[in-house]
């Protein structure tokens, strides 16, 4: 499964337009999440594959830390599905910081 969500993400990012600033914004992701909801294939494994990937870039950096062995990327999606639904304001900025704040209300890194 990590290898098809990896795959998949690589063929996104190389079918990405260059002139886009970011890879994603919140506006897609809140359309990927939908598809992950309704079970779509495709739309489900790029929302999974996404998170997964913002995620593991970013836990243990002093961001977010989560609990691996503890916490699923099925848990990670239900809490940015979750945060995206409450904050339709938001869906303007880049997917990646959605997907870092939501997380981070869950398993910051203790200071």
């Amino acid at each position: 499964m990590k290898k098809f969500i990896t795959l998949c993400i690589i063929c996104l990012s190389l079918s990405s337009n260059g002139a886009m600033a970011y890879y994603m914004i919140g506006n897609e992701l809140q359309s990927k999440s939908q598809g992950y909801n309704r079970q779509d294939t495709f739309d489900g494994a790029a929302y999974l594959g996404y998170i997964q990937g913002i995620a593991d870039a970013h836990d243990g950096l002093g961001i977010i830390c989560i609990p691996f062995s503890k916490v699923t990327v099925g848990q990670l999606a239900a809490i940015v599905s979750q945060y995206l639904n409450a904050n339709p304001g938001k869906w303007h900025l880049p997917a990646s910081d959605l997907v870092v704040t939501a997380i981070r209300q869950y398993f910051p890194c203790k200071k």
